[in-house]
């Protein structure tokens, strides 16, 4: 106990201190400023020679900072970021890992996540709850503020203000009005002559207004959205891309995300709150239901249908159970002879069943996940990427987040909202806790979580 509490007073001299509810391994101290604050998760963090601060509910490994700020603020994700010497940010919803950036674009848009980020000599300052990388500030007014997501936001002359809960990316403002509202989303926003205005909670890249009616309601969704003769309106909380009316039903409902939707001689009608991009009717049924994703979804001889919320791409019926569940995200799905199933808000790519049981639950994220003998259930609202399960107990709990865990033959249990990284378990008990306080005599690890 003398010895782990030498090493956290050693991290604090090395201005590398560990505030309430931290997660962090092989943390290593930088010469400047490499602090973590309260609610982050951080694994083999290097500083940099500037400012590479994770703030408020971030998540990181392995991250360098660049010459310029490249800071981290609440509620961020990034691994191992590497610049490139051309554009390599970050588009709206997407995931990366191990990310590199090429010569020429490979940008990630409005809303992502990803691994390989660098700061630019510039401004590259993330604010409380935002996700951006590669943050330019403007001459004029180009704040975010709380609650945004943003990625290369560059101010323009008039008003290109952030409001709170926004998100958006690139952002140029215009002449006439071109502001976003509360809970926004929006990237390359251009105001037209007319009425191009975003309402509250609306998401839309390059909308340009048209002579008729192209306006975007109250939490809608689109880019590139152009009117058209007859009936192309998105309605509330709807997305979409480059939507062309059709002269049968093309029509987005509340709360749908489509691109280049092409009605089908059957239906391919978009119901509430779906997502998805060059989807195709077959002859027999491929509808996507509420709260859907799906790209490209061909319809199987067996049972491939997706339910409400479900995300999936170029999904294969299997002869057996391959059926995706409700708010489930799957990719390239294969049924195993025994069940390989997703349950309700799931994430999974390539998931494979094992002899055992090696089924997702609610809300979990999962990867190339493998059964092992013993218990690897992921639980609700989980994140793993290739677990395996130990002889003892490695089950992660509801919220949790790892990656690479591995079981000891002690208790090594992650419980609810933890994130790990690496995470080896020793004889004893290398049980990560939550908030402040704890036992005098408790691990130098649960010691620097609880903010004692």
């Amino acid at each position: 106990e003398n010895g782990q509490l030498e090493k956290l007073a050693q991290r604090s001299r090395e201005n590398d201190t560990l505030e309430q509810g931290e997660w962090s391994s092989g943390e290593t101290g930088s010469e400047d400023e490499d602090t973590l604050e309260q609610g982050e998760w951080s694994a083999g963090e290097t500083g940099s020679e500037d400012e590479d601060t994770l703030e408020q509910g971030e998540w990181s490994a392995g991250e360098t900072g660049s010459e310029g700020e490249d800071t981290l603020e609440q509620g961020e994700w990034s691994a191992g970021e590497t610049g490139s010497e051309g554009e390599d940010t970050l588009e709206q919803g997407e995931w990366s890992a191990g990310e590199t950036g090429s010569e020429g674009e490979d940008t990630l848009e409005q809303g992502e996540w990803s691994a390989g980020e660098t700061g630019s000599e510039g401004e590259d300052t993330l604010e409380q709850g935002e996700w951006s990388a590669g943050e330019t500030g403007s001459e004029g007014e180009d704040t975010l503020e709380q609650g945004e997501w943003s990625a290369g936001e560059t101010g323009s002359e008039g008003e290109d203000t952030l409001e709170q809960g926004e998100w958006s990316a690139g952002e140029t403002g215009s002449e006439g009005e071109d502001t976003l509202e509360q809970g926004e989303w929006s990237a390359g926003e251009t105001g037209s002559e007319g009425e191009d205005t975003l309402e509250q909670g609306e998401w839309s890249a390059g909308e340009t207004g048209s002579e008729d009616e192209d306006t975007l309601e109250q939490g809608e969704w689109s880019a590139g959205e152009t009117g058209s003769e007859d009936e192309d309106t998105l309605e509330q909380g709807e997305w979409s891309a480059g939507e062309t009316g059709s002269e049968d039903e093309d029509t987005l409902e509340q709360g749908e995300w489509s691109a280049g939707e092409t009605g089908s001689e059957g239906e391919d009608t978009l119901e509430q709150g779906e997502w998805s991009a060059g989807e195709t009717g077959s002859e027999g049924e491929d509808t996507l239901e509420q709260g859907e994703w799906s790209a490209g979804g061909t319809g199987s001889e067996g049972e491939d249908t997706l339910e409400q919320g479900e995300w999936s791409a170029g999904e294969t019926g299997s002869e057996d159970e391959d059926t995706l569940e409700q708010g489930e995200w799957s990719a390239g799905e294969t049924g195993s002879e025994g069940e390989d199933t997703l349950e309700q808000g799931e994430w999974s790519a390539g998931e494979t069943g094992s002899e055992d049981e090696d089924t997702l639950e609610q809300g979990e994220w999962s990867a190339g996940e493998t059964g092992s003998e013993g218990e690897d259930t992921l639980e609700q609202g989980e994140w793993s990427a290739g677990g395996t399960g130990s002889e003892g107990e490695d089950t992660l709990e509801q919220g949790e987040w790892s990656a690479g865990g591995t079981g000891s033959e002690g208790e090594d249990t992650l419980e609810q909202g933890e994130w790990s990284s690496g995470e080896t378990g020793s004889e004893d008990e290398d049980t990560l806790d939550s908030g402040p306080g704890g036992p005098v005599g408790c691990s130098a690890l649960t010691y620097l979580l609880s903010g004692m």
